[in-house]
């Protein structure tokens, strides 16, 4: 299960789209404490994938021998937090992707298939650079037109769900996506 799906500005990791599928925090709590401590878990997973993004940048600054250098565009990973450092009740996944300046991350349960939801965030993120002008303007994009990608969401990750797509099925899912982006214009 995908508790929430992210995407934040890579420049100065501030938050362009949150779609929360499971709140990331404590349901014991009165709705105000919940979202204290919600907003607390995304600036923790923000944090935590900020610190990765920056190791690995600088990995792949250095020379491994004279003439080469470490490639790995884009930049990306997994990290686990537990159910401590999130303060609520269950442990979690983070898979993050970097492109065009923006990084995007799926949270998921700690049982979740990993392999799925790195081949989810990247159809995710195939098509968010397909919908939206990523070259030139961003994450502006992803704040003007929030709509967009919830209707990615919507298509490859039905409720937060994540599901095995053979070719066939993201290509049906491709027309879906086209016909419902057209009927919004």
């Amino acid at each position: 299960m995908v508790y929430s799906f992210l995407v934040s500005s890579q420049n100065d990791n501030k938050l362009c789209y949150w779609e929360p599928y499971i709140a990331l925090a404590d349901k014991d709590r009165c709705n105000g404490e919940i979202r204290v401590q919600e907003n607390e878990n995304i600036d923790l997973v923000l944090s935590r994938v900020t610190e990765e993004l920056l190791f690995q940048e600088e990995v792949k600054s250095l020379v491994i021998d004279q003439s080469s250098k470490v490639s790995m565009d884009p930049l990306c990973g997994t990290l686990s937090l537990s159910k401590d450092q999130l303060n609520c009740k269950f442990p979690c996944n983070v898979i993050w992707e970097t492109c065009f300046k923006c990084c995007f991350m799926l949270v998921i349960d700690k049982n979740e298939n990993i392999a799925l939801a790195e081949n989810i965030l990247k159809l995710i993120i195939r098509y968010a650079t397909n919908i939206f002008n990523m070259i030139e303007e961003h994450e502006k994009q992803i704040r003007l037109y929030p709509e967009r990608m919830t209707a990615v969401l919507h298509i490859f990750l039905p409720s937060g769900k994540l599901i095995f797509m053979n070719h066939r099925v993201v290509k049906q899912f491709e027309k879906d996506l086209d016909k419902i982006l057209s009927e919004r214009k």
